[in-house]
C-alpha cells in the first residue's frame, strides 16, 4: 500500500509549482452560505432531475433543507425563500444525515431525534416544492426506535419504499454472541412506517461478527440488488465491509463474485463513507488514523489502486467520486477547520519501456477557508461535466454557523494530460431518471457510449453539437454511465432508468 504526503495549502492561497499543473482549482466557482437560525449546519447533498441542488442538515433543534439552482441562485419557489424548517420533537434536537430524490421527484431525508442518547430513526419526505408530504408517515415524518440510541448514516430510495441504514447501542454481535459496542440495522420504510414484513419488524441486523455500523447502501450493481457498505471493530482492527442484499434483505452473491468482503483499515479507522461504481469498477473511501485511505477493486473483491492519502492534517473524508477510468475526487474536513479536496488520477504510459504500465498521474489536496473563515465539508455530489458540489457549514462569530454550499470546476484529465480550459466540454442529460425519452445536450460533436453497470456497453453513437433525444424505453432497469469523447475530451453521465 502507498502513502503519499501532500502539501498543505491552507486558505485559498495557490498552490505551489508542481510538475503538472493541479487538477484542483484554487477557489470555489461559487460558494453560498445560508442562514437559517445561526446555528446550522449541512450534513447532506442531492441534485434533483432538474439538476437543482438540495442540502439538508439541522438548524439549532430543528431539521433543515434548503434548495439553489446549479448557478448559486437560492430557489425561491422551494419553502420560504429556498428554506424549509422542520421541528419533529420540540424538546430535543433532530438532525438530518442523508438525502435523496426518489424515481417521483419526492425529497427524502434520515437523520436521529431525540433525546441526547436515546436518538431515534427519523425518516422526512417532502414534496417537490418544500411542503410535508401527508400521505407518508405522519404529516411526512416516521419515527422509529431501533434499539437505544440510534444513529443513521446511508438512504436509499428502492421500488416500494427506502433503506434506512446506521447503528445503535446493545445491538453489536459476535457469531450470534452479544459484544460490546454499536451494532448495525438496515431498516425498510414505507408509506406508513416500518415494513413489517421485512426483516424483523422492518428490520435486519447483520452479524458483522464484531462492533459494526452501516454507512453507505448503492443500488442497483446488478440485478436490482443492493450494496451494502459499512465498518466493524473487532480485537482493535477496523474493517471495511461490503456485501450485496436482495430485496427481501438477504444477503446474495455477485454474478462477479463471492458476497461479503472485508477489507482491513487500521485501530483507528472510520468508513467506508462512500461507494461508487463505474465500468466494472467498485470503490471506497475511509479514514485511517488522520489520513485519508481510498480503495478500488474490480471483479467485486480484487482490490487495486489503494493507497493513503495525507490532505495536510487530520482528515475525516466525507464525500467520494471515482470513475473507471482511475479518476478519484474526496472532500472533507482537516482538523476540524478547513474544508478540503483531494484527487488522484491514474494513466497508462505509451511510450518507452513503461508502455502498458498504469502509474499514478497526480494527487493533489487543496484547504479551502470560505471567506476565511472555518469551514467543514461535510458531502459531495457531482453534476454534469467535471463539476463537484459540496456543502457543509461555515462557522462565524459568537459560535453561529451557517450552512454552506458551493461548486468547483475541474479541468478534465485525458491519458495523463491535463485539458487547459476547465469544464471545456460538458453533457447534460434530461429529465432523471429517464423512463423513456431523454434529451442530450452537447457543446460539440462527440462520440457516445451507453454502458451498463457490469461495463457492457449496450449502445454507440455519434452526434452533432446541439439537442439530441435518447430513447431508453428498450432498457432495463438500472444505472448506466453515458460516456462521450468529443476529440479527447471525456465527460461522463449517470443515466438511471425506472420502469
Amino acid at each position: 500500500m502507498r502513502r503519499l504526503v501532500l502539501p498543505l495549502l491552507a486558505g485559498l492561497a495557490a498552490a505551489p509549482a508542481l510538475a503538472q499543473p493541479s487538477p484542483l482549482p484554487e477557489q470555489p466557482t461559487w460558494a453560498r452560505e445560508i442562514a437559517a437560525t445561526g446555528l446550522d449546519s449541512a450534513f447532506a447533498l442531492a441534485l434533483d432531475g432538474q439538476g437543482r441542488i438540495l442540502v439538508a442538515g439541522s438548524a439549532a433543534y430543528n431539521v433543515v433543507f434548503a434548495r439553489l439552482h446549479a448557478d448559486g441562485r437560492i430557489d425561491s419557489t422551494f419553502g420560504t425563500n429556498g428554506i424549509v424548517q422542520l421541528q419533529p420533537d420540540p424538546a430535543n434536537r433532530s438532525v438530518l444525515r442523508t438525502l435523496a430524490v426518489d424515481v417521483d421527484g419526492r425529497i427524502v431525508a434520515a437523520g436521529t431525534t431525540g433525546a441526547a442518547g436515546r436518538g431515534d430513526v427519523l425518516v422526512v419526505r417532502l414534496l417537490s416544492d418544500g411542503r410535508r408530504d401527508a400521505s407518508f408517515g405522519t404529516n411526512g415524518i416516521v419515527r422509529r426506535d431501533v434499539s437505544g440510541d440510534d444513529r443513521v448514516r446511508a438512504l436509499l430510495p428502492v421500488a416500494d419504499g427506502y433503506l434506512v441504514g446506521g447503528s445503535a447501542e446493545g445491538l453489536a454481535t459476535g457469531g450470534g454472541t452479544p459484544v460490546a459496542g454499536r451494532g448495525a440495522f438496515l431498516a425498510k420504510v414505507t408509506l406508513l412506517g416500518t415494513d413489517a414484513s421485512w426483516g424483523a419488524s422492518g428490520v435486519i441486523y447483520p452479524d458483522f461478527r464484531g462492533a459494526s455500523e452501516i454507512t453507505t447502501l448503492r443500488q442497483p450493481f446488478d440485478g436490482g440488488n443492493t450494496v451494502v457498505g459499512g465498518v466493524r471493530s473487532l480485537s482493535g482492527q477496523v474493517d471495511a465491509v461490503f456485501f450485496p442484499i436482495d430485496q427481501n434483505g438477504d444477503e446474495v452473491t455477485f454474478p462477479l463474485g463471492s458476497g461479503r468482503k472485508f477489507f482491513a483499515l487500521t485501530a483507528e479507522a472510520e468508513g467506508p463513507i462512500g461507494l461508487t461504481h463505474e465500468i466494472g469498477t467498485y470503490g471506497a473511501v475511509a479514514r485511517s488514523g488522520a489520513d485519508v485511505l481510498v480503495m478500488t477493486f474490480s471483479g467485486w473483491g480484487t482490490w487495486t489502486n489503494t493507497g493513503t492519502f495525507d490532505a495536510g492534517g487530520v482528515d475525516v473524508p466525507k464525500g467520494y467520486f471515482a470513475t473507471g477510468t482511475g479518476y478519484t475526487l474526496v472532500a472533507g474536513t482537516s482538523d476540524g477547520q478547513l474544508g478540503f479536496l483531494l484527487s488522484n488520477d491514474v494513466h497508462t504510459e505509451s511510450g518507452g519501456d513503461a508502455t502498458g504500465v498504469t502509474v499514478p498521474y497526480q494527487t493533489t489536496a487543496r484547504h479551502y477557508a470560505v471567506g476565511g473563515r472555518p469551514t467543514g465539508f461535510e458531502a459531495m455530489v457531482m453534476g454534469s461535466g467535471r463539476r463537484a458540489y459540496v456543502t457543509g457549514w461555515t462557522a462565524g462569530t459568537a459560535g453561529r454557523t451557517s450552512l454552506l454550499v458551493a461548486a468547483f470546476d475541474l479541468p478534465a484529465i485525458v491519458a495523463g494530460e491535463e485539458v487547459t480550459a476547465p469544464n471545456a466540454f460538458t453533457l447534460n442529460v434530461s429529465p432523471l431518471p429517464a423512463r423513456g425519452m431523454v434529451t442530450m445536450r452537447l457543446p460539440t460533436a462527440a462520440r457516445l457510449a451507453l454502458v451498463d453497470a457490469l461495463g457492457r456497453t449496450v449502445r454507440t453513437l455519434d452526434v452533432a453539437a446541439g439537442t439530441h433525444p435518447l430513447d431508453v424505453s428498450g432498457l432495463s432497469a438500472g444505472v448506466y454511465i453515458l460516456r462521450t469523447d468529443a476529440e479527447g475530451q471525456v465527460a461522463t453521465q449517470l443515466l438511471p432508468v425506472v420502469r
